[in-house]
């Protein structure tokens, strides 16, 4: 059994997915298809209708996944924007903004078929390390082996991160929305464990 089928996303659906994540306007062709269509496969292969429908995680039922990939959007974008004014070194220089967008918006892309509409299609699907099914999604939909190979190690629970400053920015937006989510439900933040 595949651990998904790849999906292109119809007229309809773009429309859906580019105005629940509106930084996909952002992207240029054929970057912005194949972020969308990456969205679309993990959807259409998760038990749930909509993105509007994935919860944050199984602890934070309250909270949409489509909000906190938009803020880690958001939160990235601004992390490059002030790198970008104020150290223009070589740091900033190995960050591409296009492939920064992909990973910032799909770095939890698995996130609809692990957590599953029910316990048991969560543990169905729990065989491999979160970020590890996403990769392969977006590998075999021809987004960037870059943005894979982050998306695959960007857990704080990965067993290796890799030494990108795209990395450091993924992991500083996606904790900071994160904490945030966390504190809302009386669940000590990363930053206090």
């Amino acid at each position: 059994m595949n651990a998904f089928a790849l999906c292109r996303a119809d007229k309809a659906a773009r429309a859906e997915l580019e105005v629940l994540f509106p930084a996909l306007k952002e992207l240029s062709e054929p970057a912005r298809t194949r972020t969308i269509n990456a969205l679309y496969t993990a959807i259409e292969n998760s038990d749930f209708a909509s993105y509007t429908d994935v919860p944050f995680s199984m602890n934070s039922t309250h909270y949409p996944l489509h909000r906190h990939i938009n803020e880690v959007a958001a939160l990235g974008l601004r992390e490059y924007a002030f790198a970008l004014e104020h150290w223009q070194d070589e740091w900033t220089a190995q960050i591409d903004r296009e492939e920064l967008l992909q990973l910032l918006l799909l770095h939890d892309v698995d996130k609809p078929l692990l957590l599953g509409a029910s316990d048991a299609a969560a543990q169905r699907r729990l065989y491999c390390q979160h970020g590890v099914l996403g990769a392969m999604i977006l590998r075999a939909l021809e987004i960037p082996d870059r943005v894979a190979m982050l998306v695959s190690t960007h857990s704080p629970s990965a067993g290796m991160h890799t030494a990108d400053p795209m990395a450091a920015i993924l992991h500083y937006a996606d904790l900071y929305s994160c904490d945030h989510i966390y504190m809302l439900v009386g669940r000590k933040p990363n930053y206090f464990l």
